[in-house]
């Protein structure tokens, strides 16, 4: 792994590793199957930053004299291709799941050496600055958006300009407060698939009084039929009568006062 000489036949190695774990993950989430995220992503960042770091130190070998290499000491070794691995499975982390100080506090639990600290965090620095330059969101808000599940992220502006009378209906099914006849309201149940209905003072005034559910509706109707032998011609109502005589409660009760009630509770 580390002999010079297979230098090259690692780097191509680890370059068919990198494209060959993107394609995996990429087949993998789009499946839904719970395969993780995390690990695949830093194992494709550790690839290829492990392919940088081989190439730097090569470079290295070749140039020693660069400006580049100005800080390295000599007899000491300066290029560290494992140091590139941990710092691309860093930036692979951040980038794919949209995430920046987490990331640093990952890798540092991970390795425990705070020497890398501050690599790591202009790392993510770089990754996130990349990443809001050219993406949109991490791999869930894409998947999210791919699948078409709602989702209004509050840093967009959504401006559809679509008037309201685009997505609505001129011609609905109503229930009429009064003088719907029982067997009109069980066709109009029979016919229809909606889970509820809008009640309206008559059909030409549309003016809305409320709203009954298709349960609710269904319940009370076979009760009504199921309680007492009710013909098909019966009226409905679904506002009680303006001629409905007062209730008079059976027994007389005091008058509730809340003046008893303490300020505090």
């Amino acid at each position: 792994l580390c002999e010079p000489k297979n230098r090259w036949s690692m780097i191509l190695s680890l370059a068919i590793a990198t494209v060959l774990r993107t394609f995996l993950v990429i087949i993998s989430y789009g499946c839904k199957v719970p395969a993780g995220i995390f690990v695949p992503s830093m194992a494709i960042g550790a690839s290829f930053g492990r392919m940088v770091g081989i190439l730097v130190q090569a470079l290295h070998e070749s140039f020693p004299d660069s400006g580049f290499f100005s800080a390295c000491q000599p007899d000491v070794p300066c290029i560290t291709p494992g140091t590139y691995a941990f710092l691309g499975a860093g930036a692979a982390l951040s980038g794919i799941m949209h995430i920046t100080v987490s990331v640093v506090v990952i890798m540092f639990e991970l390795t425990g050496a705070l020497t890398y600290i501050l690599p790591t965090m202009i790392v993510v620095g770089v990754t996130k600055a990349v990443s809001d330059r050219f993406g949109k969101g991490g791999i869930a808000d894409r998947m999210i958006w791919f699948n078409g599940f709602p989702f209004l992220d509050n840093k967009e502006e959504h401006t559809f300009g679509v008037p309201v009378s685009q997505v609505m209906t001129s011609s609905m099914t109503l229930l009429s407060a009064s003088g719907l006849e029982l067997r009109n309201v069980e066709k109009i149940m029979d016919e229809s698939k909606f889970q509820g209905f809008p009640i309206v003072e008559d059909h030409a005034s549309k003016t809305l009084l409320g709203y009954i559910g298709r349960t609710e509706l269904r319940y009370a109707v076979d009760r009504t039929k199921r309680d007492q032998t009710v013909p098909p011609h019966a009226k409905c109502f679904f506002s009680p009568p303006a001629t409905r005589p007062a209730i008079t409660p059976s027994t007389v009760s005091p008058a509730i006062s809340f003046d008893i009630i303490g300020a505090t509770s």
